[in-house]
């Protein structure tokens, strides 16, 4: 379904994917000219005002200069004093700049996004006083009632005649001080080669970048070339293929995060890193118990030789406290009479520099306690070797948890060097 049009011409037919037209005497009721995002008027083909059925009312013309967000292209001489009996003027403009009627055969300094533009303008009729312009009374009404607000109105030439009057121009107006409250307005001489038609559509190309491609119409399909049909095969083809390699990635960017996740062994702390490292026991081979109280013990485990163990998980950016030696045995101490096992401490110790960078990670009276209550001390960066050396072939699972589940005092094992 096609969406409104952006761009509207006011005296012209001419056709483009993204153009509403009208002639001006063709214009519908209702149409509001600030709908859209740049207008084209077309002077040249202008009759007199009361010769416009349906053109819309003076607030509602003047609206149409009050978006910054807006452009409006006026092609074509007001033919004489704006202030006269101008076609259409001076209702829908507020700028009251003075033309003078005087043809000009020489045309220079002109814009470079222009230049196409007047390759269709071989003389002009007009050119403008004065690059001071005033502003239309009515205007001032529509955006200040009760008389506030002083607006003015400056020219900016994009064409000048040889005595460098201009002959085109951007015109600006300024509200309370602020630039980029009004359309931005771009005056144009009416082209003298080629149409009003063909003028309209190189202002909007050369201004805007708009072409009059049309939307190709939906029965257009019902058409097709014999070589159609084999491209069409090669397209849906290509759309499956699209489409399995999108999931292919989606998936291989699932299992990267899922394989990562072990990385946290090496930085976290508090419940993430206990949860990590109670997968990790499992991913090396020990059956992790579900604690139905985690505020107690981190976890329990049974090693792949059925051997008990209630764990601790520590992450600090120190070392660990011989404290946490003793709470480790607290949790053992308050174990049912009939559960036979012993305790580990895992710490991720100084996790806010790079594991190599961590020396003497275990203090000696932590060590002593632990070797005391006959425990075993664990830092994360040897789980995360160990998983590193399961993951390449070479690692030896007895090996490991006979170093976890006969160590009383700091582990052997070896970690990251």
């Amino acid at each position: 379904m096609t969406g409104p049009k952006k761009n509207l011409v006011l005296g012209a037919a001419v056709s483009g994917r993204d153009i509403e037209s009208y002639r001006w005497n063709e214009l519908p009721q209702g149409l509001n000219p600030a709908d859209f995002e740049r207008v084209v008027l077309c002077l040249a083909s202008a009759p007199m005002r009361e010769q416009v059925p349906n053109i819309p009312p003076d607030q509602v013309l003047f609206r149409m200069f009050a978006n910054p967000k807006s452009e409006v292209i006026v092609i074509g001489s007001p033919r004489g004093n704006l202030y006269g009996t101008s076609p259409l003027c001076p209702v829908w403009s507020p700028y009251q700049p003075r033309f003078i009627e005087a043809e000009s055969r020489r045309i220079e300094n002109v814009d470079e996004r222009l230049r196409p533009y007047f390759k269709l303008v071989d003389r002009t009729s007009w050119h403008i006083e004065t690059n001071q312009v005033g502003v239309h009374a009515g205007y001032k009404d529509v955006l200040h009632p009760g008389g506030g607000g002083a607006l003015t109105a400056t020219v900016t030439p994009i064409a000048t005649n040889l005595a460098g009057e201009s002959i085109a121009m951007h015109l600006r107006m300024q509200s309370r001080g602020l630039v980029d409250t009004h359309t931005h307005v771009t005056w144009l001489p009416s082209p003298t080669r080629g149409d009003i038609e063909e003028a309209v559509l190189v202002a909007l190309k050369s201004l805007f970048g708009i072409s009059n491609t049309l939307e190709p119409p939906s029965w257009l399909s019902d058409y097709p070339l014999p070589t159609h049909e084999p491209i069409r095969a090669k397209i849906d083809a290509l759309q499956a293929d699209a489409e399995r390699i999108a999931a292919d990635l989606r998936q291989a960017e699932a299992d990267l995060e899922n394989a990562s996740r072990f990385s946290k062994l090496l930085c976290e702390t508090g419940d993430e890193l206990r949860d990590i490292v109670l997968d990790a026991l499992a991913e090396l081979g020990a059956e992790v118990e579900n604690l139905p109280d985690l505020h107690k013990e981190d976890g329990r485990f049974k090693d792949p030789y059925d051997r008990n163990a209630i764990v601790e998980v520590k992450g600090v950016t120190g070392s660990p406290k011989r404290k946490d030696v003793r709470q480790l045995h607290d949790w053992v101490s308050d174990a049912d009479d009939d559960w036979v096992g012993r305790g580990v401490l895992i710490v991720n110790p100084r996790l806010s520099i790079p594991p190599t960078a961590r020396e003497d990670v275990f203090p000696d009276d932590c060590v002593k306690a632990a070797d005391r209550y006959g425990y075993c001390i664990v830092n994360t960066m040897q789980l995360y070797h160990a998983l590193q050396r399961q993951q390449g072939g070479d690692f030896d699972r007895r090996e490991f948890w006979d170093a976890i589940m006969s160590c009383e005092g700091a582990c052997a094992l070896p970690g990251l060097a």
